[in-house]
């Protein structure tokens, strides 16, 4: 397994960045037999953006979780950027996290490493504020990623179902997401690109093929109401979404033992492609 840390200019964010990059390569303890079979020049990986959570950044998950080897048995090249607490979204005042994520990084990744261009082979996942990045991610460039991993998240509501960024703590001095900074006046979010609910309902009424959704909570989680807000739209827009939820609180016990669930859950190749 190679471990690459990665740190460059970002034309979206204009300022360096960091990511932290898994790819998987040959070891004997895998397969004694036949350790490089999947490793081979020319050849592509199916590739896994990991967001982190609010107050995180690309190191998270390295540190926190087994994600090193859960990726290496997979034969999944596993991408980790940082977002800071913008929500993953695009600044009205600051960089612009949407489109380094969905547009900037990808380009990027795959013109530096053996990540294939391939849509089916892209997904996109996080915990948290991550999970919310991912699954806005998914739904707004449905054409960038075929599926998308949620652990202890769920969808942006903020037009349809009574709740708002204001509430979320916008007037909160001490909240760490800058709302003032990240959306356009009134500071709600309403209407903008950070409202999954009507974006969504708009891609199902025009037919558009989004991806496949998985989405983990745990029942003791003080986030476990989102999730099942997230759960019911999906269900009743007849969305292909997987749901599980366990003994659990918002912890990286929980995630380090559901990203192994949402990994097998990609029905990966095993190899490369």
């Amino acid at each position: 397994m190679a471990l690459i840390h990665c740190n460059f200019f970002s034309e979206a964010l204009r300022m360096n960045t960091d990511i932290n990059v898994i790819i998987p390569t040959p070891h004997p303890v895998e397969n004694p037999l036949n350790p490089g079979n999947y490793f081979h020049e020319g050849a592509k990986y199916q590739t896994l953006y990991l967001l982190h959570g609010t107050y995180g950044d690309y190191t998270d998950w390295q540190r926190l979780s087994s994600i090193e080897k859960y990726a290496q048995f997979a034969k999944l090249m596993v991408v980790m950027p940082s977002g800071a607490n913008a929500m993953y979204q695009d600044m009205v005042y600051g960089p612009q996290y949407f489109t380094y994520l969905t547009e900037e990084l990808p380009r990027y990744v795959r013109t530096l490493f053996p990540s294939s261009e391939k849509r089916e082979d892209t997904f996109i996942g996080g915990l948290s504020m991550g999970s919310m990045g991912a699954y806005n991610a998914g739904i707004r460039r449905p054409d960038v990623y075929s599926k998308v991993i949620g652990l202890s998240g769920g969808m942006n509501f903020l037009s349809l179902n009574g709740t708002n960024a204001k509430a979320e703590g916008q007037e909160d001095s001490t909240a760490p997401w800058p709302f003032k900074a990240i959306l356009p006046p009134p500071f709600d979010g309403k209407g903008t690109g950070m409202d999954d609910e009507p974006i969504l309902r708009e891609h199902v009424k025009n037919g558009v093929v989004l991806p496949d959704f998985y989405l983990a909570v745990g029942t003791e989680d003080f986030i476990y109401s989102l999730s099942q807000k997230t759960r019911a739209i999906m269900a009743e827009l007849g969305l292909n979404f997987t749901y599980e939820e366990g003994p659990g609180i918002h912890d990286w016990d929980f995630w380090d033992e559901y990203i192994q669930h949402a990994i097998k859950w990609l029905n990966l190749k095993n190899t490369t492609v």
